[in-house]
């Protein structure tokens, strides 16, 4: 497995222990997200936002963290290589390619929330492919970071506009732990799917897809004693996820994504505290991915050393104060 994420994602040390590093350094916020999953993905039929109005905006949400940022994305969203479509909700999602050197986005929403959060995810994505000029010979979990990072170092600017826009606090509130939710859910379950594949591909002989579903549910629970959703529909996640493209033609690509993730919560918890994480942030997408260990560039470039079990010291404490903060206000509690 290790050489496979190294082949695969650049990731030059081992797996395991990271996994376990970052299962064990977040136990608030397991604690809130598993009770909270369930807002991530449900359709929200308010509509809030006009389509390109709002695109317009999250240019100049990114455009706060780099000048060159704004008219990029607006030379995008005014180009043939964006596309919008409205899908079902098991359908949603994004993709961001460069074909013969042209850029192509792709967002897929169910609602005006889902639309929001894959513009300001695939626009991270967008900018590195147009600021690096990048030809990259490694996959670096930093692919996820650009976009993950990005969403995370403009939630200031997103929380305002779900407040303005949206009816006022208490929905804003709420649209803005939504948004939130999303990266940290996919935290969340792409740990338990990361940890699940490890076991898999270690020993692939010794699961039936049942069985695959069982542990699916037995991993999250040695997250949180209460996942906060029954057995039998963590069960299902699992057997949707064993049947997805992700575990077969993509090993591992749950590691890398959990990487990225940690990654992005480290450069806004430092963004919120005063420090350089914009500039660092505006490094990882502008400059093109050397050929390095992963370790040594997460060095090079300000990021967790997820090989020191203390590397995730003071995030979790700093995301559950957020989500705490938030859903206090939806319940009236200071």
């Amino acid at each position: 497995m290790d050489y496979a994420c190294e082949v695969l994602y650049g990731i030059d040390f081992s797996v395991s222990p990271m996994l376990e590093t970052i299962a064990a350094g977040f136990p608030a916020t397991w604690e809130l997200v598993s009770d909270l999953g369930a807002l991530s993905s449900t359709p929200d039929a308010q509509t809030f936002l006009e389509e390109d109005g709002f695109l317009r905006e999250a240019t100049a949400f990114y455009g706060t963290l780099c000048p060159d940022y704004q008219p990029l994305l607006e030379s995008l969203i005014e180009s043939d290589a964006l596309q919008l479509e409205t899908v079902p909700q098991l359908l949603a999602g994004g993709a961001t390619k460069v074909t013969n050197g042209r850029l192509h986005v792709t967002i897929r929403s169910y609602d005006d929330l889902s639309l929001a959060v894959g513009a300001m995810h695939e626009f991270g994505h967008a900018l590195y492919a147009s600021c690096s000029n990048a030809s990259d010979t490694v996959r670096y979990p930093i692919y996820e970071t650009h976009a993950i990072g990005g969403s995370l170092l403009c939630l200031d600017a997103m929380e305002a506009f779900f407040r303005e826009r949206a009816g006022g606090d208490e929905h804003g509130a709420y649209l803005t732990l939504r948004y939130l939710l999303q990266p940290l859910d996919n935290l969340y379950h792409g740990l338990i799917r990361s940890r699940l594949s490890a076991e898999i591909f270690t020993s692939p002989d010794s699961f039936s897809p049942r069985d695959i579903a069982r542990r699916y549910l037995e991993l999250s629970l040695t997250l949180v004693d209460d996942t906060g959703y029954s057995p039998d529909y963590q069960m299902l996640l699992g057997a949707r996820w064993m049947n997805s493209s992700s575990l077969f033609q993509n090993p591992f690509s749950d590691i890398s994504c959990v990487l990225a993730a940690v990654n992005a919560v480290s450069l806004w918890r430092d963004q919120q505290a005063g420090g350089d994480a914009v500039t660092r942030y505006n490094a990882l997408v502008q400059t093109p991915i050397p050929d390095i260990p992963y370790a040594d560039y997460c060095l090079r470039m300000g990021l967790p050393d997820l090989t020191d079990p203390a590397s995730c010291e003071g995030l979790d404490d700093f995301l559950a104060g957020r989500l705490t903060a938030l859903t206090g206000e939806l319940s009236g509690e200071e």
